[in-house]
């Protein structure tokens, strides 16, 4: 059965309160809810209590990020999961009064306006020691909270308000960029802004926890600086920017108009009742109460008011209606002419809205999904062409669903402004072009997938270097393989995609450009000539078993022979040897003090050629993979202990410079600038509809659903483990991702409703797809799979504009 209700719980660190939480959600009077709890990466046992109290309540779900990402991250992750029709938020430390979800549900069942997205109740401050909620009582405040009556004010705690969820994701999501303190402050004003409004719940219905190791009582000035910043920011303009808010005036603009409206309104009846000019009034209205048909109207009856001040003019009695009727008339024609100037109106922030090239917050042409740190340094050194060229670009930050590999703190250091990654799938403004590093993960890949259904463009840069084939790394991930576009390091690397019909690019790589040219044009360092930069990259399962082996080699060989190890470990290498050689300082700092470089396979060969130190490859027989296999002259190749002790002392071996750049050419393309022409060509030529974008959202919305956001890695592995293109997606890949056959609904279904699924997807399989396009149509109504329906119905007609398109041609 479909939730009614969605109540979502961001949880790290919450050992001493989450159970109570939860035991105030699982006694609600209404039982039919979910609740999502994101743990945000806990080190406490949080998650042990969940599992042992809650795990087998069904309604009950858990999602673990795989980095701590802040509450705004969990929320808009379990915003992006839910599937309930309303959707509410509540801190792993706060309690709900049993009855909670009930009245807030009668509530919104109850509204007719397309602009109200919510409703708001009451809250109960309670102290650290009380674990039960205490009973409802009255609340009384205002009816209802817009931008204006709120005053710029933030008109209620995360825990009270509850929404539609279809329009709150239409929202954008707290902004991950905000720090823990003002985030909802920053979100509630937001949505007002847009135009939406909230209508009360007249009751106490959850409670505020009051900890003495609050972030507010921690940082008390940093949280009034965060509050007087979005009460400053509602008295901005936004009328010249491109925000698709309704309320683009400052507050002081909407602010007189409620004040003076009754005064108006009065007034105009009286200047109505003295005979004067029904248009000219109609102006003086448009200029006095502009925006009456945006907000005034819910506060103040312009109908009543007008005819309170033709009465004031004494008229007859006989002549009331007479004036009703005129005043009807001053009303029509003043909405007629709101229209046709466009003036903002009661119109809501509708799909017609959004899709006028406005943005809620986001409105890039490219947006890059860095995996690493060094994905992030690469996005940096393309920064300046990017902006000379004229192109809005993104950084999306993955790490909640991916892992922490120093994204984040890259982009700081570099001053690389990353947006969250349910901020950019929740955005409204189309994105023209994805790229991504890295097209074989999972999770990537999926979304890549997602884009292409959607008629997005897609590209990839194979940052660094890459073992195409996986001659050594026991998968089979087909890199480089799905996105449309490829841009490549250097020549050497077409060859492995000799049976690929996607397009392909020479970029060069970037940061290996970078260390050159700096390396070329600086005065040399006096390096160690006892020092050897030892590099320790056995991770992610490849050859892990041979890391200690290849370690005592080399250790063994630079200690024979006089020599100082100095070793680089890769962050995901779970090596133990050597502690006492290991360096703290970081790879790329290493590289200006050492005179001799060796390694097995990685792109550090390459960096450490390009800033001129003396290379020694180290394959004893255990890799296959034939990138370095052949040095040219440029480094050393050695193949067993001896002639690795062998290279290490032989100073006389001279390395021709000629024959490095040569190599490195080959390998990373022109040294002397990074060739972004095709890249910045795509993303000119790139364009994706407002449609195409709200197909990848629906796409994406059941990807998130059937895989807990990304929680269940080995749903995704299973289901794209065969899912690749060479140039153009296949028919069957998400078709298999989004199976027809799900199991969820197995056992769940009528036998009708069964057959009938059962057979459009018999006839999807055989190329049939109008004939299972009807069928899906007419099983829509099953809200049950809804979603699942639609995107569906989708794919079936991509299928049909592919067979049109082909007829055509």
């Amino acid at each position: 059965m479909t939730p009614k209700v969605t109540v979502v719980i961001p949880m790290y660190n919450s050992q001493s309160f989450i159970q109570s939480t939860l035991l105030s959600i699982q006694n609600q009077t209404m039982h039919n809810f979910e609740c999502i709890v994101v743990n945000d990466s806990s080190t406490d046992d949080s998650v042990g209590i969940f599992k042992k109290y809650f795990s087998s309540d069904k309604r009950f779900h858990l999602i673990s990020l795989r980095a701590n990402s802040g509450a705004c991250t969990a929320r808009n992750v379990g915003l992006r999961r839910a599937k309930g029709k309303f959707i509410c938020f509540l801190d792993a430390d706060d309690l709900m009064m049993k009855e909670s979800l009930e009245y807030r549900v009668s509530t919104l069942e109850q509204i007719h306006d397309d602009l109200i997205i919510g409703t708001y109740c009451g809250s109960e401050t309670i102290s650290e020691d009380i674990m039960e909620p205490p009973k409802k009582s009255e609340f009384k405040s205002s009816k209802y909270k817009d931008f204006v009556t709120s005053g710029g004010a933030c008109p209620f705690n995360s825990n009270q308000p509850m929404f539609i969820t279809e329009l709150l994701k239409k929202t954008g999501g707290f902004d991950e960029k905000l720090e823990q303190q003002g985030e909802d402050y920053e979100y509630w004003i937001r949505i007002l802004r847009l135009g939406y409004y909230f209508i009360l719940t007249p009751y106490k219905l959850v409670c505020y926890r009051n900890r003495r190791g609050s972030t507010v009582r921690q940082n008390v000035l940093n949280h009034l600086d965060v509050s007087y910043r979005w009460q400053k920011e509602v008295y901005e303009d936004y009328s010249e920017k491109d925000y698709a808010f309704l309320y683009d005036k400052p507050l002081s603009f909407y602010k007189l108009q409620f004040d003076v409206a009754n005064r108006v309104f009065e007034f105009i009846g009286m200047a109505l009742a003295s005979g004067k000019n029904e248009i000219d009034l109609v102006d003086i209205l448009i200029e006095k109460l502009p925006s009456y048909k945006l907000f005034l109207y819910r506060y103040r009856n312009a109908q009543d008011i007008i005819m309170r001040g033709v009465k004031r003019q004494k008229i007859d009695i006989n002549d009331v209606s007479y004036y009703e009727e005129k005043v009807k008339s001053v009303l029509q024609l003043y909405d007629k002419k709101i229209k046709n100037l466009s003036l903002p109106i009661n119109s809501g922030c509708n799909d017609m809205w959004l899709s006028r090239n406005y943005k809620v917050r986001y409105n890039p042409k490219l947006v890059f999904l860095p995996h690493k740190d060094y994905h992030v340094w690469t996005i940096s050194l393309l920064e300046g062409i990017l902006i000379d060229s004229g192109i809005d670009y993104e950084v999306v930050d993955l790490s909640c669903h991916y892992r922490d590999e120093r994204v984040r703190e890259k982009a700081k250091e570099l001053d690389i402004n990353l947006i969250g990654y349910s901020n950019w799938i929740l955005s409204q403004s189309p994105t023209d072009l994805i790229v991504s590093f890295n097209d074989w993960d999972p999770i990537v890949r999926s979304i890549i997938k997602c884009a292409q259904f959607s008629g997005i463009c897609t590209a990839t840069i194979v940052e660094g270097i890459q073992d195409y084939l996986d001659a050594d790394t026991g998968q089979e991930r087909h890199a480089y393989r799905c996105s449309d576009y490829v841009f490549l390091p250097g020549n050497f690397d077409k060859k492995y995609f000799a049976d690929s019909s996607q397009n392909l690019s020479v970029m060069g790589l970037p940061r290996v450009q970078k260390i050159y040219n700096d390396y070329k044009n600086k005065v040399a360092n006096k390096r160690s000539e006892k020092k050897v930069l030892v590099n320790c990259n056995f991770s992610y399962g490849v050859l892990e078993d041979k890391r200690d082996l290849w370690l005592k080699d080399v250790i063994e060989a630079c200690i024979n022979v006089g020599l100082e190890p100095v070793i680089s470990r890769h962050p995901a290498d779970k090596g133990q040897l050597y502690p006492e050689y290991v360096t703290k300082g970081s790879f790329y700092e290493e590289l200006d003090k050492c005179k001799f470089y060796v390694s097995r396979f990685a792109s550090g060969v390459l960096e450490a050629l390009a800033a001129g130190l003396k290379v020694i490859y180290y394959n004893p027989n255990i890799e296959k993979v034939d990138k370095f296999m052949n040095p040219r002259g440029a480094y050393s190749l050695c193949i067993n202990k001896k002639e690795l002790k062998e290279a290490l002392t032989n100073k006389n071996t001279k390395y021709n410079r000629d024959l490095i750049e040569r190599f490195l050419v080959d390998h990373c393309g022109d040294l002397s600038l990074i060739d972004t022409s095709k890249l910045v060509e795509l993303a000119k030529l790139s364009e994706s509809t407002y449609n195409e974008w709200k197909k990848f959202k629906e796409i994406h919305q059941v990807l998130d659903i059937r895989t807990g956001c990304f929680n269940n890695i080995k749903v995704l592995r299973e289901n794209l483990a065969a899912s690749y293109s060479t140039g153009e997606v296949q028919n069957n890949d998400l078709v298999s991702f989004l199976k027809l056959e799900d199991t969820k609904f197995v056992g769940k279904l009528s036998s009708e409703t069964d057959s009938m699924l059962r057979e459009a997807n018999r006839l999807y399989r055989i190329g049939k797809f109008k004939e299972a396009k009807v069928i899906f149509e007419d099983l829509i109504d099953s809200s049950e799979f809804y979603d699942f329906l639609k995107i569906n119905i989708y794919l079936c007609e991509k299928q049909l504009e592919k067979y049109t398109y082909s007829q055509s041609t």
